[in-house]
Formats: C-alpha cells, structure tokens, sequence
C-alpha cells in the first residue's frame, strides 16, 4: 500500500477512534452535540450550503468528519518517512498536533467552533 493510502486508512482509523469516544462521552451526558456536528452545522449555517445535501443532516456531518480524517491522514502518510518517530508515536504526536491546531486555533478563528476555554458543555 502506497504512503497516502496508508494514511488515509490512519485517517479514518483515527476518526473512528476519537468519534467512539465522542459518543462515549455523549452518552455520559458530558457532550450535548459532539463537536464535528456543530462544526458542520456552523459551515453551513455559515455558507448557506449544506455539504451534501442529498445525506441527511447526521450522515453530512459524519461524512464531514470521516473526510477530514482521511485528508489529514493522508497528510500525515506523505510526511511520515521525514519524522524520526515509530509510526503509531508520530501519529499520536500529529493527531494531538492536528487537533490542538483545528480546536484550539483555527475553527475558533473562523467562528465554527468556541475557544477552548469555553468548550464545556456549552453546546
């Protein structure tokens, strides 16, 4: 399998695992909406558009997440031989990297999502 295809399936690999624990905390009651959903709902809100709108609103923003996973993992495959890590430390090390940067960064900035220090529970 070539670097990207490699990372791509790292990709989804990793979004299946933070969206389980998504879910987990949801059904814990410590998530009201999990985070990829408002973010998709915020993009669309935002544009006017919805991403695919032939997909219910709950398929959208699960495909939503699963194509930014797989980007992001692609990413991280065509990076991989430059880091001097085992690859599952290097893919911890640019998932936390990755999300620092989106959650902590970026989807603040674009308005999509609330800064962290406002991110508990206010969904």
């Amino acid at each position: 399998m070539n670097r990207l295809a490699a990372g791509m399936a790292a990709g989804a690999a990793a979004t299946g695992t933070m969206s389980l624990f998504m879910e987990g905390a949801q059904a814990l009651g410590q998530l009201d909406r999990e985070p990829p959903e408002l973010i998709t709902a915020n993009i669309e809100a935002t544009t006017g558009t919805a991403v695919a709108p032939e997909l219910s609103f709950d398929g959208r923003w699960k495909l939503v997440h699963l194509a930014f996973g797989m980007s992001m993992g692609a990413v991280f495959g065509t990076l991989r031989r430059k880091l001097r890590y085992n690859t599952a430390a290097a893919g911890m090390l640019f998932g936390a990297a990755l999300w620092w940067t989106m959650y902590g960064a970026t989807l603040p900035a674009a308005h999509l999502y609330p800064e962290v220090e406002d991110d508990w529970k206010p969904r």
